[in-house]
């Protein structure tokens, strides 16, 4: 049973980084994530499902964000290796392991701020 909500969390870790990519993957270069939400009435409002969802999103994605910023420059090169098609080869360190590492201490911050 145990494994099994192991392997439940790793999946959302993954999850959350497949957001984050696709996040860091967009071509606004100067705005910081999502653009303006549709317009409405009243600016703070959510006007459907599909901006609920891109707020959710962006969410994730900055706090994603701020826990790959405080992970070594080799589990770094590992999440960007695995979620963001950048290639490394290193020879002096074990790429795997650093993503391991980067997906355990990414998982305990998404835990401690309740976002899994």
């Amino acid at each position: 049973m145990e494994q099994a909500e192991i392997t439940d969390e790793l999946k959302a870790v993954k999850d959350a980084l497949d957001v984050w990519a696709k996040w860091m993957n967009r071509d606004e270069s100067d705005k910081l994530g999502y653009g303006a939400s549709g317009v409405g009435f009243n600016s703070r409002s959510v006007s459907g499902w599909d901006d609920f969802a891109r707020r959710v999103d962006k969410n994730m994605a900055i706090n994603v964000m701020a826990l790959y910023e405080d992970l070594s420059d080799t589990q770094q090169m590992a999440i960007d290796h695995f979620h963001l098609a950048a290639v490394w080869r290193p020879q002096r360190f074990s790429l795997e392991e650093c993503y391991e590492q980067a997906l355990a201490i990414i998982m305990k911050g998404l835990k401690r701020r309740a976002l899994i």
